[in-house]
């Protein structure tokens, strides 16, 4: 009744009753050995903090000593939820006490745990955005006569008693550490295609910032994830990271140029160019001169390795017919589309030969749920 009325004495009486129930369950709990009490009591708490979507800084405390004894499986997914509705608060408090005790869990423990983790972030990210970036924008300076304006409901805190901190720096920290540990997964899991695919899961939610949660900023993907997704050995892989580059652009505008960093805009156009350049211009490794390296702007590989590698033509092996990635779905158009009894004369390349063949083939595409790659197509390349 008290997240409906919002009636601070409900609300008090139930943090008190909260903070001893908490209590007993943390003095009682043995990693290994759950009580069935707690994880009713957690299953109820993510109840609530679904529905009144904002956090108890009793829970917050809780969490903060669970996690230091937590063996990473004990009500996972009740306690991955509710660190998902973690209110905003300066870096270092919310990376000592919460990000790190994840963090070893996250390099030690499997795949699975890896992508729930993302995917709690991924709503941590979203909350933050949502509801918490806002909540701290409305804050008034000067001296609050009444409880009306407390950050919280479950707490007695009160907008002048906060911290001094800017939500911002927090929210780019944790985006940047989270980056981090995209790239650690992605090595230790050999670019698995789900953890990949929970990694841009967050990126989207990063993406969206300005343009839908009107938070000013937006960082792109480290490197290592965006050459995973054009080099990726399934489709998923790059129609992810081309539907995310579309995402990108629709985002920016939403910056204005005082906002926008000059390093975001070179950086994502050379990102931009080199995927235009390997998925359709057949350009992504071609010399330019006699002496010069095989120019590619953000992903820099050097001749020499090229070189070894053996392969002719380079430049032309990760176009969108080409690209090892892409080769299944290239013979089963051509054998949808051609006579069978040439198909032994035929090879990927005639597809490349004229506009309309590349046209009907991106349509291909489209239908056999590639169509982050067909946008991407369309919105940086002019095809006609």
């Amino acid at each position: 009744m008290f997240a409906v009325c919002a009636e601070p004495s409900a609300a008090l009486r139930f943090t008190y009753w909260l903070e001893h129930s908490l209590g007993y369950e943390l003095d009682s709990y043995s990693p290994g050995s759950v009580n069935p009490d707690l994880k009713s009591l957690l299953g109820d708490l993510r109840k609530l903090t679904q529905f009144v979507m904002e956090p108890i800084p009793t829970v917050e405390s809780f969490l903060h000593i669970l996690l230091e004894e937590w063996n990473g499986d004990d009500c996972r997914n009740e306690i991955l939820d509710l660190l998902s509705h973690l209110s905003l608060q300066p870096f270092d408090d919310f990376e000592k006490g919460f990000l790190e005790p994840i963090k070893k869990h996250f390099v030690l423990k499997d795949r699975d745990f890896k992508c729930q983790c993302l995917s709690c972030f991924s709503r941590l990210l979203k909350n933050m955005a949502a509801f918490e970036w806002p909540r701290h924008q409305k804050q008034q300076p000067g001296p609050v006569e009444t409880d009306t304006h407390r950050l919280s409901l479950f707490s007695p805190v009160t907008d002048e008693e906060v911290d001094d901190f800017n939500p911002l720096t927090t929210i780019n920290l944790f985006i940047k550490y989270v980056d981090y540990l995209v790239t650690i997964g992605l090595e230790q899991e050999k670019r698995h295609v789900l953890l990949y695919h929970a990694a841009m899961e967050f990126y989207s939610v990063v993406a969206d910032l300005p343009g839908v949660y009107d938070v000013p900023h937006l960082l792109l993907p480290s490197t290592s994830v965006l050459i995973t997704g054009l080099l990726g050995h399934s489709p998923i892989f790059i129609s992810t990271a081309c539907s995310h580059l579309v995402r990108v652009k629709e985002n920016l505008s939403a910056l204005s140029k005082n906002q926008r960093s000059l390093k975001l805009t070179q950086t994502f156009n050379s990102v931009v160019l080199d995927f235009c350049n390997a998925l359709w211009r057949n350009m992504i490794f071609k010399k330019t001169s006699k002496n010069s390296e095989y120019p590619t702007l953000a992903f820099d590989l050097p001749r020499e390795e090229l070189q070894m590698c053996a392969i002719t033509q380079p430049h032309k092996r990760l176009n969108l017919v080409h690209h090892p990635a892409l080769v299944g779905l290239t013979l089963q158009f051509l054998t949808e589309t051609q006579d069978a009894n040439k198909l032994d004369q035929l090879s990927p390349s005639a597809i490349w030969q004229e506009t309309r063949f590349k046209q009907v083939y991106l349509q291909f595409l489209t239908q056999n749920h590639q169509s982050g790659i067909c946008d991407f197509i369309r919105t940086f390349v002019h095809t006609n």
